[in-house]
């Protein structure tokens, strides 16, 4: 399990909240007081009628350009927040031109951005997916409202904006015409990871050589994205592609190749990653070859994963227990509580032991459960 804590913005309960009246809304955001305009947004309905809709969506696109005596940032998130609950495709040149003007979208009163702890190895992969607008809900909605008609004025903006590139860019290849991966790619130096998310986003086959020359970038979030990408695209060009990259010289490069053709159907990975469990020069890339194993339930690794409960390193052992997650018997299930009885009595020598150990519970309590729930016993 894990705790996502989203920024929020909070004022004094007194504070007068709008009544469901398009004119008390407008009144709301053309005043100064902060709170009352802040309230006046948040409580506006989530279904409205027709009419009313039209109003409110028109009353929030003239409301972006206001400057509040503070906390502006804060307040065009919130309008943006619920511009694009509303589906308010018209609000996307307003919002474009909030970052084309350098306009304050920023949050200024309240805590920003997302925090997202592991508590499992399963939360640790989750982990590894980008998410580029968890801090600023104006480029969010942009993201949901955006339409191929604003292609061009989004690459031209991504071209001239270095501070919000990275999200105009998955944005783009979200919305994007083909013939935009070009443009998308030549930032692959400067933004590795929003590159390897936006082609992906696009799913063009013009888009494999440079996710190919990402799955071997230093980052392992770079890498994971790539990878991510390469199997929405799929098809033969992505496979030879990966399979370039199956007998790689960095470890961890050839076990996530190994994965990737697994996910895509693909055996020739398997042996790969059965030989890396065992004899990988690292503990990490041994217990992630383990980790990808578990993750393609791969039945004959099963033995394995026993063996790797009782290995030396904790991360073996903890992605161990995940891998028996998907593939375990519930015989194994004792010998997997013992693993984690054994690992409570050891001492943490190292920030990965102590990862580990922090993760270790969940971990167990989650494969446990898939166990049963495979064999019938959900006790």
């Amino acid at each position: 399990m894990y705790l996502l804590v989203i920024s929020s913005f909070t004022f004094l309960a007194t504070s007068p909240a709008w009544a469901g009246s398009s004119d008390e809304l407008k009144q709301a955001l053309q005043a100064n007081d902060v709170e009352v305009a802040w309230n006046a947004v948040r409580d506006i309905p989530q279904e409205l009628p027709p009419q009313q809709k039209d109003e409110t969506i028109e009353i929030l696109i003239k409301a972006l350009r206001k400057e509040w005596p503070r906390c502006t940032g804060d307040i065009r998130q919130s309008i943006a927040d619920q511009l694009a609950s509303l589906d308010a495709k018209e609000a996307t040149p307003d919002l474009l031109e909030l970052i084309r003007e350098n306009k304050h979208i920023e949050h200024e009163c309240a805590e920003c951005g997302c925090c997202f702890l592991s508590w499992s190895v399963s939360d640790t992969f989750l982990e590894l997916e980008p998410d580029f607008f968890c801090e600023n809900s104006v480029l969010r909605a942009l993201y949901h409202l955006s339409t191929f008609t604003y292609a061009k004025e989004i690459s031209e903006l991504a071209g001239s904006t270095a501070r919000y590139r990275p999200q105009l860019l998955v944005i783009l290849g979200k919305i994007g015409h083909p013939r935009y991966a070009h443009f998308i790619a030549k930032f692959a130096d400067g933004e590795p990871l929003a590159v390897a998310q936006a082609l992906g986003e696009m799913k063009q086959s013009s888009g494999i050589p440079v996710l190919g020359r990402l799955l071997e970038d230093s980052n392992v979030s770079v890498r994971w994205a790539a990878s991510q990408s390469l199997i929405l695209i799929g098809g033969e060009r992505v496979v030879e592609t990966v399979k370039l990259r199956l007998h790689h010289p960095n470890e961890d490069v050839s076990a996530l190749a190994a994965r990737m053709l697994g996910v895509l159907g693909v055996d020739d990975g398997l042996p790969v990653l059965r030989n890396l469990s065992r004899n990988a020069e690292t503990p990490l890339t041994r217990s992630m070859a383990i980790a990808y194993l578990g993750q393609l339930t791969d039945i004959e690794s099963r033995m394995i994963f026993i063996a790797g409960l009782q290995d030396k390193s904790l991360l073996v052992r903890t992605r161990s227990i995940y891998a028996l997650g998907y593939v375990g018997k519930t015989s194994d299930i004792p010998i997997i509580e013992a693993c984690l009885l054994e690992a409570k009595t050891i001492d943490a020598t190292n920030p990965a032991d102590e990862e580990c150990l922090r993760l270790i519970d969940e971990t167990t309590r989650e494969a446990i459960g898939q166990i049963r729930a495979r064999s019938g016993d959900n006790d």
